[in-house]
């Protein structure tokens, strides 16, 4: 019998072997030997994604109960969301945060954390303080919470805010900052001014999109922040000049809308950033009123009304101000006009649905548009064909047609909510084909450069090198609609538990 033995290879090859893994195929590594574990537990529990509270529990615990390895000092990243938007009870949550707590405690290289969409557990104050606490921190991110005494179950006691009472700590690596919520109780809000001031040096990443934002007094009477690159706020501010002026290398604007409700007035835009910009996200009028487009060569991307281009997959925490109710077509035709003779090379944009009519009217505006990413509330079927050459014949450097159905998965109840075809792939295939054969033909020669299209959220089709269409490996999961991203920390921590109870050896037959 050959005995197989691994060779003693740096870690870092491990490391990059392990990037073209999925994760679960990393954590059945952790169980092929001792040695294994040790390289790859690292990787494994670097960057951890839970989508549900029930989930987030058990990854605590597993955490918490692991003696032998110290598994929170291996978390670099920390997301905690409730996509699903299914209701938590206020005893799930105590139970949470009582052990997460002390995990915090011991994650002494966490350098991101992300708590989001909580709806329906106000923030406890312990957990925000702690977080804010945590000396390590890059990157801060509070999203959706309920930070307020408003609960919406009367069993859960009203939180103490007075503990904010105080003077915010310093953090040394604190360069990203985002708080969304409601509304803020008053002590909170002050000490976050106060974080805001002791930091406003080494910021790098700004978004602030309260609803009580405007009461800031660091908009009112601000503060220099030189190296402040990437800002979002909410229309109410952008009246404020005198916080631009202390802002002078702002390059990506983002305008968030509150409430998911549509921004319809006239908007006092900083106009003296303008020439700097290279990133625009926000409402479409407001590109309309301040013809931002014009004469401003730096910009490159316009993401439009909640749309965004931030990540391949729409089953994450981006896509977080789409709403039911796309905009206006008009709207969304009149940045588009605007495009011509720009820089702009990849748009985001949020439509009610594929009217080729009105986008053949739009498509000679933006011929130099290389990357189009399409939200839809209506299925594409019956449409999309005729998108070549009718459309794309308009557009010769188009390299990427996405087409998303996240606001129907959110915020529809049929059949979960995705696209008709969605995992059709065949349908697909068909229309791809069609496509090839409709944009072959001799008057269309060079104009036909798409090396990227999607007809859901869930998957990508890439064209290979002979002409060729291939669908995403994701497009063989025909249960992509659920997460399973907590179920692989759980699985890991089994992986974990059971190696400390069994015999395994570097060498396996």
């Amino acid at each position: 019998m050959v005995r197989f033995s691994y060779p003693d290879l740096p870690v870092e090859i491990f490391q990059r072997i392990s990037q073209d893994l999925r994760k679960k195929d990393r954590i059945r590594l952790l169980r092929v030997s001792r040695s294994l574990q040790q390289v790859f537990l690292p990787i494994v529990y670097a960057n951890i994604t839970l989508i549900d509270l029930p989930v987030a529990v058990k990854c605590i615990r597993t955490m918490s109960r692991v003696t032998k390895y110290n598994l929170p000092g291996m978390v670099r990243s920390l997301t905690i969301s409730n996509n699903r938007y299914n209701t938590f009870t206020y005893l799930d949550f105590g139970k949470f945060e009582k052990k997460f707590l002390v995990c915090l405690e011991r994650m002494d290289n966490l350098r991101n954390i992300s708590v989001s969409q909580l709806r329906s557990c106000s923030f406890h104050p312990g957990l925000l303080l702690a977080l804010f606490r945590k000396s390590s921190l890059c990157s801060i991110t509070l999203y959706d919470a309920m930070i307020t005494n408003t609960n919406p179950f009367s069993i859960i006691p009203t939180p103490d805010w007075t503990i904010f009472e105080q003077p915010a700590p310093q953090m040394p690596c604190l360069t990203t900052l985002q708080i969304s919520a409601y509304r803020f109780e008053e002590p909170l809000r002050k000490y976050l001014e106060d974080l805001l001031k002791r930091h406003a040096s080494q910021l790098q990443a700004l978004f602030l999109t309260a609803d009580q934002i405007w009461e800031f007094e660091i908009l009112k009477s601000p503060v220099p922040m030189p190296v402040l690159t990437t800002l979002e706020l909410s229309p109410s501010t952008l009246g404020s000049v005198a916080f631009f002026e202390h802002t002078p290398h702002v390059t990506s604007l983002s305008i968030y809308e509150m409430d998911d409700e549509r921004f319809t007035g006239v908007v006092p835009f900083p106009s003296h950033i303008l020439p700097r910009l290279e990133y625009y996200n926000g409402p479409s009028n407001v590109l309309t009123q301040t013809q931002l487009l014009k004469g401003h060569p730096l910009l490159s991307t316009i993401e439009l009304d909640g749309a965004t281009f931030r990540a391949e997959s729409d089953f994450t925490l981006q896509d977080k101000i789409i709403s039911f109710q796309p905009p206006d077509w008009e709207r969304v035709a009149g940045v588009l006009k605007q495009v011509k003779g720009t820089n702009v090379k990849r748009v985001a944009l949020y439509a009610h649905e594929l009217d080729i009519d009105r986008w053949e009217a739009v498509a000679p505006y933006a011929e130099k548009v290389e990357h189009f990413k399409v939200y839809l509330s209506d299925d594409w079927y019956g449409t999309v064909d005729y998108l070549a050459p009718r459309v794309f014949s308009h557009i010769p450097d188009l390299k990427s047609f996405l087409m998303s159905d996240y606001p129907r998965f959110r915020w529809v109840d049929d059949d979960f909510g995705r696209f008709e075809e969605s995992l059709s792939t065949d349908v697909q295939q068909d229309i791809l084909d069609a496509w090839e054969h409709a944009m072959s033909s001799e008057d269309m020669a060079g104009k036909w450069k798409l090396e990227k299209a999607a007809f859901t959220s869930l998957f990508t089709w890439e064209k290979q090198k002979d002409g060729t269409w291939v669908a995403g490996a994701a497009s063989k999961n025909k249960n992509m609609w659920h997460n399973y991203e907590g179920t692989d920390e759980e699985d890991s921590g089994r992986s974990v538990k059971n190696s400390d109870d069994e015999e395994s050896d570097d060498d396996s037959e």
